[in-house]
């Protein structure tokens, strides 16, 4: 009985052909992430631009004092929505509490990146469990909300103040960085 081993041409065919097949399997790989890369980047900056929307305008339309304070947004009214641990879909079926809360939209450099930060704090709640913190985008330098001024009526100062004033009807987000983001919001 003969024992038949590979021959060392063998190996080296082989060690080649894998080689080939690894360049070619890379080559694919990185085609395809630089597609997805390019079809995600439009849409992502336009997904990212409505969820701050949408959730700055949650959180204003149930806001009943208002006021702005060395680039913090402090909002204190009924828009309490569950903790940031859940998905997007357990937060929706949880719906809002509607109990008071005070919610702060402010930046934060964490990384070596920038962040624009949500803290919701349950204002009747005296637990270590009362707030949390959810990052919403990166790549935001800045947050300010002005008062919207309609046409004919004259206002020295569009500017929300240091204090918590009640929540007027039609504000004006703006967002800096990545993502600039200049949109006016209808509260009431």
């Amino acid at each position: 009985m003969t024992r038949r081993a590979f021959t060392i041409i063998e190996l080296l065919l082989a060690t080649a052909l894998a080689v080939v097949l690894m360049a070619g399997s890379m080559k694919v790989l990185a085609a395809l992430k630089a597609d997805a890369t390019t079809d995600t980047s439009a849409t992502s900056t336009a997904t990212i631009e409505r969820t701050i929307i949408d959730l700055m305008q949650h959180d204003l339309v149930e806001s009943r004092l208002l006021g702005q304070q060395q680039g913090t947004i402090t909002m204190i009214g009924y828009a309490s929505i569950p903790a940031a641990h859940t998905d997007d879909a357990s937060r929706e079926s949880a719906g809002v509490s509607h109990e008071p809360v005070k919610i702060e939209y402010f930046v934060r450099s964490m990384d070596d990146r920038s962040w624009l930060v949500r803290r919701q704090t349950r204002i009747n709640e005296r637990s270590n469990r009362n707030r949390w913190s959810e990052l919403v985008c990166a790549g935001v330098t800045g947050i300010r909300i002005e008062r919207v001024v309609p046409a004919g009526v004259r206002q020295d100062d569009p500017m929300i103040g240091t204090d918590a004033t009640p929540t007027p009807d039609r504000v004006r987000v703006i967002v800096e960085g990545d993502v600039n983001l200049d949109v006016k919001v209808d509260v009431r």
